[in-house]
C-alpha cells in the first residue's frame, strides 16, 4: 500500500473497530473481511451492508466508497444473482465501463457475464458490442444499477477514453445515457484513469 493508505482485513464483527484504529494514522483506509485468491494478486472479500452503514456513521469517516460488483478486469460486466450489492444508504452510484468494449464480440472472455448482457440487450452471442449495448447495460433496471435505492444520484463513468475515436464513442454513449426518459442521469464522466493526472470530461444535459 502507498504512504497514507492503510489496509485493514478483519472479520465483519471487528472491522469497524479496526478501521477506527487505522484511520488515526492514515487518511485513507481500504477494508475487507478477508482475501480471495486472484491472479496476480488476491482480492479483498466483501463487507456486509450493515458494516458499511456503521462505517459511514463513524465521526472520523468522511466518505465510504464501495465496490459493489467486480468486472474481472474486463471492460463491460452485467450482474448475476445478488449483484451488485448497493447499500441502501448509498448517495451516489457510479456504474463503470471501459469504452474499449465497443467493437468486441459479445462473448465470455471479452465481457463478464455475456449471457446476461445478451438477455438485457436482445443481442445474440458473438454480436459486436455497440454504444447502445453499453448504455443499456449501464442503466437497465436489471443491469449495473439493479438495487439502486430511490433518489440516489447516478453518474456513469466511462474509462479508457484516449484518442479521437474513443472520445467520439464515449460521447455517443453519454448522449444515450443522458437521453433516458426518467432523467436519473444528470452527468457522465469520460476519463482515462491510468493517465497521470487523469483527464476528465464531464458531459451533462444541455
Amino acid at each position: 500500500m502507498e504512504e497514507g493508505v492503510a489496509l485493514v482485513i478483519a472479520p465483519a464483527e471487528k472491522l469497524v473497530e479496526a478501521v477506527q484504529e487505522a484511520i488515526r494514522d492514515a487518511p485513507i483506509v481500504v477494508a475487507g473481511t478477508g482475501e480471495i485468491p486472484f491472479d496476480p494478486l488476491p482480492k479483498l472479500d466483501s463487507v456486509p451492508v450493515q458494516v458499511v452503514e456503521a462505517l459511514r456513521d463513524l465521526p472520523e469517516v468522511d466518505h465510504v466508497l464501495v465496490e459493489a460488483d467486480g468486472s474481472r478486469r474486463l471492460p463491460l460486466t452485467a450482474p448475476i444473482r445478488d449483484e451488485p450489492v448497493i447499500p441502501p444508504c448509498a448517495g451516489l452510484l457510479v456504474p463503470v465501463c471501459g469504452i474499449d468494449a465497443i467493437g468486441l464480440p459479445l462473448e465470455e472472455g471479452y465481457v463478464r457475464n455475456a449471457t446476461v448482457i445478451q438477455e438485457l440487450t436482445g443481442q445474440p452471442a458473438g454480436a459486436l458490442i455497440t454504444e447502445a449495448v453499453v448504455a443499456t447495460v449501464l442503466l437497465h433496471p436489471e443491469g449495473n444499477v439493479r438495487g439502486a435505492p430511490p433518489g440516489v444520484r447516478i453518474v456513469p463513468l466511462i474509462n479508457k477514453v484516449a484518442g479521437p475515436v474513443r472520445v467520439e464513442r464515449a460521447r455517443e454513449v453519454a448522449r444515450l445515457l443522458l437521453g433516458q426518459q426518467d432523467g436519473r442521469v444528470r452527468g457522465v464522466l469520460l476519463t482515462c484513469l491510468l493517465d497521470e493526472p487523469p483527464e476528465i470530461e464531464v458531459v451533462d444535459r444541455a
